[in-house]
């Protein structure tokens, strides 16, 4: 969209400086056709040297891509074996469709051109309003303009309104829909205020009001650079909102590690009950050890082994890990949910968890359904269940029984993504065979000496429990590692469009740069008017720098403001935050 609107940019700038050949050739008696497919011949040239050129650079960016994720991104996809795909046929429709598309940009900016009269053209006297066209345009215009604009802001923020509390494919539809009806809204009330209420002939006092009236002065050209700007800035906003990081005051009750500071996995299980003292004193803890590990809590589950489902996998899984989590863990609670069954909010509004102890049941056609709580992400995109609560994941045991994992709790962002979590004695009902417990989650309660004081603790604890259960193969990651793993894969797919939105905004800065030279070149007798009535050339500048300030800062305006309607559900749920870096 960024490309098309410079084209459109560049060639009007190209027809406004060729104006007196085109009133010219139509004062000889050229058709308007002839004219518009005469500049169209010159503009398909242009475009599919152009287009050629796009391809070439399009597989280099491509390119450039897969090598990211063969290496920067490598931890994200957790494969290497990804390559680029470059088929004949892409390729051709890629040709087809840029030149279709620059083609039809070119024709409508021409047509604005070459519908006005010789005179016109050839005496440089267009307007906006010659432009407008008919008598029922001049009287009812701004009229129809304004109603335009009013109806697709408030479509905007009817939408926006719509991705509160729907499902993530009504909130997608929400968050496009808003956010292009709210640049296309804020655009045209733009147009309207250049092409008339800057129009006036009120006296103008200051420098800065100066500036503002000569925005006025082309307003084709500043409202396709404004919109040019906040294009790019809608894009790399709303795409830096949804940039997952791990909060830097540790771990929280409420949040994707549920206050856990550790997490760690076993190859082989283990039985020993760690939060005995017993159990700790026979492992090697002194009583000063002891005495420092009082506040250290570790919630053993039982684990069966699987397919890992989270978005570290990219392929799909039919045998995910599933975990059985203990009444001391549900009586604990934590964990940030996204949906919880309805029926039993009220019930369970405090600690969804409790959900788990429902007694599981069987179908007429001898299927067991297991209540069980997933990460909403996995639910959705690992499993390909969308509507999430109420849906159910079926698999087999090796005795042929059928068991549907039956969606009771949604979680949000947690380090259980991939894993499906049930209660425990339904778990050694289902699995039998699987002994002692093989998933550990470490706590460590507040010991008022700080958030460094239990970090050294949990980094102490980490490399006890690694050594005294080596031969058990135990692995333990800080959660927030965990998390950081986890978010790598949806933060690299943002990078990727991030820098997409770097173009377009690399873009607008042509396109602006453009714009403020032509200006310039247009404006030599205007600057030495001014010259001579008694401005300075430093007044001078600054009122050429304060017009184009205000191109620029009106289209971040417009970016910025219709970036914030777009995510406002997100960042209101506690699933996205304001980007105040970028």
């Amino acid at each position: 969209v960024a490309s098309l609107l410079l084209t459109g940019l560049l060639f009007v700038l190209n027809v406004e400086k060729r104006a007196n050949q085109l009133g010219l050739v139509r004062a000889v008696g050229w058709p308007r056709t002839r004219v518009l497919f005469w500049l169209l011949g010159e503009s398909a040239v242009l475009t599919v040297v152009g287009t050629l050129g796009g391809v070439l650079l399009g597989v280099g960016y491509a390119k450039v891509l897969i090598w990211g994720l063969h290496t920067i991104w490598l931890p994200a996809v957790g494969t290497p074996f990804l390559h680029l795909a470059v088929t004949p046929s892409a390729i051709l429709l890629g040709i087809v469709l840029g030149i279709a598309c620059s083609l039809v940009v070119t024709a409508v900016m021409t047509w604005r051109f070459v519908r006005l009269t010789p005179q016109a053209l050839l005496m440089g006297t267009w307007d906006s309003e010659r432009m407008g066209g008919t008598k029922f345009g001049r009287k009812y215009g701004r009229a129809v303009g304004v109603f335009i604009a009013v109806v697709a802001l408030a479509g905007a923020i009817v939408l926006a309104g719509l991705g509160f509390d729907s499902d993530e494919r009504t909130q997608a539809g929400a968050f496009f829909g808003s956010g292009a009806l709210m640049l296309f809204g804020l655009w045209w009330t733009l147009v309207l205020w250049f092409r008339g209420w800057l129009r006036t002939k009120a006296i103008v006092r200051r420098i800065a009001g100066l500036a503002i009236r000569n925005l006025g002065r082309n307003p084709t050209r500043s409202a396709l650079s404004t919109v040019l700007m906040g294009l790019a800035v809608f894009l790399v906003i709303s795409v830096s909102s949804f940039h997952m990081d791990v909060s830097d005051r540790g771990p929280e009750l409420a949040s994707g590690d549920g206050g856990f500071w550790l997490v760690g996995e076993s190859d082989h299980p283990i039985f020993s009950d760690l939060n005995s003292v017993g159990v700790r004193r026979s492992l090697g803890l002194s009583d000063a050890d002891l005495a420092q590990w009082k506040g250290v809590r570790i919630f053993a589950l039982r684990r069966r082994a699987g397919e890992d489902a989270s978005c570290l996998n990219l392929y799909r899984a039919r045998e995910p890990i599933v975990l059985g989590v203990g009444d001391d863990f549900i009586a604990r609670g934590g964990f940030r949910f996204t949906s919880v069954l309805k029926s039993a909010q009220g019930l369970t509004e405090s600690n969804p968890w409790e959900l788990l102890k429902k007694p599981p049941l069987i179908d007429q056609e001898g299927v067991i359904h297991v209540p069980a709580i997933v990460d909403d992400a996995t639910a959705k995109y690992a499993f390909q269940k969308w509507r999430g609560i109420g849906e159910t994941f079926e698999i087999v045991l090796p005795t042929g029984k059928r068991v549907a994992f039956e969606f009771v709790g949604l979680l949000d962002n947690s380090i259980f993504q991939g894993r499906i979590l049930i209660w425990e004695r339904t778990f050694r009902e289902l699995f039998p065979e699987v002994a002692g417990y093989r998933y550990f989650l470490v706590e460590i309660g507040s010991s008022g000496e700080g958030y460094q004081a239990n970090k050294s603790l949990a980094s102490k604890v980490q490399q006890f429990l690694e050594k005294s259960f080596a031969a058990e193969g135990l692995q333990i990651v800080s959660t927030g590692e965990k998390l950081r793993a986890l978010y790598a894969v949806q933060n690299t797919y943002l990078s990727t469009f991030q820098s997409l939105g770097g173009l377009g905004l690399l873009l607008g800065t042509i396109g602006l740069g453009a714009v403020v030279f032509r200006g310039l070149v247009e404006r030599q007798r205007e600057i030495s008017l001014l010259r001579a009535v008694g401005f300075s050339a430093g007044r001078v500048h600054l009122l050429v720098l304060l017009e184009n300030m205000g191109v620029l800062l009106l289209g971040l305006g417009i970016g910025v403001i219709s970036s914030l309607l777009a995510v406002a559900p997100q960042l209101l749920s506690g699933r996205g935050h304001v980007p105040w870096q970028t």
